[in-house]
């Protein structure tokens, strides 16, 4: 079996194309928080599309497993692109709590996955885990 399906190398594909566009957007303006923030998001979603091309792979359950990471996270770092736009672009006051608080959300999520993957993905799918 090989490392990915082929029919997976889409998912590489735009997996690639999304840091490409993260990259842009830091290189034309890194001191604008909302894009570092998008390019945060468009990073974490390009690394959801990169593991989940190796879920039928030789290291599928490996892959499933740090999925889990990159899934809590890229919600995270969603609401924190959504913070950032609302207060620079509609006019809303900031909220000085709202980053920290997403940083303990994270970190406490992020803990409990470490410690224990069931809680929130479940075992793997059946044809993931190879017999013998």
């Amino acid at each position: 079996m090989a490392l990915i399906d082929p029919a997976s190398t889409g998912l590489l594909v735009a997996g690639g194309l999304m840091l490409a566009l993260a990259g842009a957007l830091l290189w034309i303006d890194f001191a604008n928080r909302v894009n570092r923030a998008f390019a945060l998001f468009l990073a974490l979603r390009a690394m959801v599309n990169a593991v989940q091309a190796f879920l039928e792979g030789d290291v599928g359950v490996a892959a499933y497993y740090s999925l889990g990471y990159f899934m809590i996270a890229t919600p995270i770092a969603t609401l924190w692109f959504l913070h950032l736009y609302r207060v620079r672009y509609a006019g809303v006051p900031a909220v000085p709590w709202v980053g920290p608080a997403l940083l303990v959300v994270a970190a406490v999520l992020l803990g409990a996955y470490v410690f224990e993957h069931a809680w929130f993905l479940g075992p793997p799918p059946f044809e993931l885990v190879k017999a013998g």
